[in-house]
């Protein structure tokens, strides 16, 4: 049965009531176990659809970086796992949490301004969270291994600061295809979440009614 959002102490007749929590794990107990799984791919495929976009764009961004610092395969993996792993993880974890949890609770007066969250969540993990930890990590690196010459970060951290925006600069190229990627995957698996939960929920209406008129029996 479609779960109904009423406000204050409005009361329908066999209706059950419902926490938050409970209400959410109801609802989205349904789109999981949904047969038909084409018609909830977005929610099936979309977290992971935005891991990928934001460990991707982690990847480009700390590559660039380890490339310019020639840091070759020295801290590779302990560099990678903050800077790839974390924003992978973040981008799957926030969207069910915050955006999927939003869709299915009907919680929002405006879907447009849902998609434009999700939007710019997404960037903010798979571009803004690795461009500021990238530089640190791979400057890290490069000062422990002696790649490059650097200046002294207790006693030229402007210099450090310049230098970290030069390197930053360089990926000016890179930074809008990363940007747009984001924008795009955030905002489009959104709005086909949108899609699909309208559509179950037009279904369960259905079926309710055909219940209600004799069609078909409970």
């Amino acid at each position: 049965m479609a779960l109904k959002i009423v406000k204050g102490d409005t009361k329908l007749e066999g209706a059950v009531k419902l926490t938050e929590e409970q209400a959410y794990q109801y609802q989205i107990g349904i789109v999981r176990n949904w047969e038909q799984t084409m018609e909830v791919f977005g929610f099936r495929v979309g977290p992971g659809i935005l891991s990928l976009t934001s460990g991707i764009s982690a990847v480009v961004l700390l590559n660039h970086f380890r490339t310019k610092l020639r840091l070759g395969v020295m801290g590779r993996v302990t560099s990678y796992l903050p800077v790839v792993a974390m924003p992978s993880a973040l981008a799957a974890l926030f969207h069910v949490s915050y955006i999927q949890r939003n869709i299915v609770l009907r919680k929002y007066d405006c879907p447009l301004c849902v998609e434009t969250r999700a939007a710019l969540l997404q960037t903010g993990i798979g571009l803004v969270y690795p461009l500021l930890l990238a530089p640190m990590a791979s400057l890290m690196y490069a000062t422990r291994h002696f790649t490059v010459r650097l200046p002294y970060l207790t006693e030229q951290p402007k210099e450090w600061l310049r230098l970290i925006v030069k390197l930053t600069r360089s990926t000016k190229g890179k930074l809008a295809y990363i940007l747009i990627a984001n924008l795009i995957a955030g905002s489009a698996v959104t709005a086909l979440e949108f899609k699909e939960f309208d559509n179950i929920q037009m279904k369960f209406e259905e079926l309710e009614k055909q219940i209600e008129s004799g069609l078909i029996s409970k």
